[in-house]
């Protein structure tokens, strides 16, 4: 999901009003452990299934919800992965990390955000969807191969005293936010669209409403639902409206991400390198490394990159 405006995504209490303390995991798995194939293909699913009992902790209240978040952390030449969470459901998180990967190994430290850069170059960014959240992005069942590794791959990037971090904070949601998807589905299959052209001011939209209103007596006239001679009363040969191969497959889509439980997402970024230049090419990179989610039909990132923003880093760190 993505239901953010604008106005919230720099505001403290965007994601919610929880105030309490929050632990710093760290998520450690085995490097000399053996992976077969088989467990490589189950892995994102045990991911879902960790996801979806996780959002048993959602609340009635929507600003007592906590939240929590995900980081990867690339800095001194080595990739870590945290787990940032309220300190009275850390232990809650934690055996649903463990229950799905037993072989993990988590470990309260110390936060590793500096309370500021004291030398070097920052930059940072986010990161929004294109469209509206029912649009789903490419999720692990559409690539061949791990795709966590084209992000592994850019956070390596970083140099000895070069530092990426990218910043995944989820808060789940109630199951409301699948209408607008089912709403455009139903629209869909109606062959009616949900908005209106708009030319930008009242005489525009009235030549937009004829001109919309033309082109569907014309199509309703081919397909027998409108005479030319008596207008609407003429009988329609069907009343079913005629989907495409490329509109069934966006239906088919939307749908299988409007069964999956909702959290709302927000995404930062930010890189700091004893250069400009170095800072903003890894933040591109980092960034770059997550359009692989992207579909030119459905959904995809929009980045916005805001150079060395204070407030953003402020709220990364909070």
């Amino acid at each position: 999901m993505w239901p953010f405006s604008k106005k919230l995504i720099y505001k403290r209490a965007a994601i919610s009003d929880f105030t309490g303390q929050f632990d710093v995991l760290e998520i450690k798995v085995p490097k000399n452990l053996e992976v077969r194939s088989s467990e490589l293909r189950t892995a994102p699913v045990a991911a879902e299934h960790m996801f979806a009992t996780i959002h048993g902790l959602l609340r009635d209240d929507n600003f007592k919800q906590e939240h929590f978040s995900l980081e990867f952390v690339a800095t001194d030449s080595s990739i870590k992965f945290y787990a940032i969470v309220p300190s009275s459901i850390s232990k809650s998180l934690e055996s649903q990390i463990y229950g799905q990967y037993p072989t993990a190994h988590i470990a309260k430290v110390n936060d590793y955000v500096p309370a500021e850069f004291k030398h070097g170059f920052y930059k940072t960014a986010s990161m929004h969807l294109s469209k509206p959240d029912y649009f789903p992005l490419k999720s692990f069942k559409d690539f061949e191969i791990d795709p966590l590794s084209s992000i592994t791959s850019a956070l390596s990037e970083a140099k000895a005293g070069e530092e990426i971090w990218v910043q995944l904070i989820v808060k789940p949601v109630p199951d409301i936010w699948q209408k607008a998807g089912y709403k455009y589905i139903d629209a869909l299959r109606a062959g009616t669209p949900l908005v209106a052209p708009s030319l930008g001011n009242s005489v525009g939209s009235m030549v937009g409403k004829e001109v919309q209103e033309l082109t569907r007596t014309f199509f309703d006239s081919l397909a027998g639902k409108y005479d030319l001679a008596t207008g609407y009363g003429a009988k329609p040969k069907s009343d079913v409206f005629k989907l495409s191969f490329s509109q069934e497959q966006e239906i088919k889509s939307i749908e299988n991400k409007l069964s999956k439980m909702g959290f709302t997402i927000l995404i930062r970024f930010i890189s700091h390198s004893d250069k400009e230049d170095r800072a903003e090419i890894l933040i591109r990179s980092a960034i770059a490394s997550m359009q692989q989610f992207s579909t030119s039909n459905l959904n995809s990132f929009i980045p916005k990159i805001k150079g060395q923003d204070e407030f953003l880093f402020q709220d990364f760190k909070n």
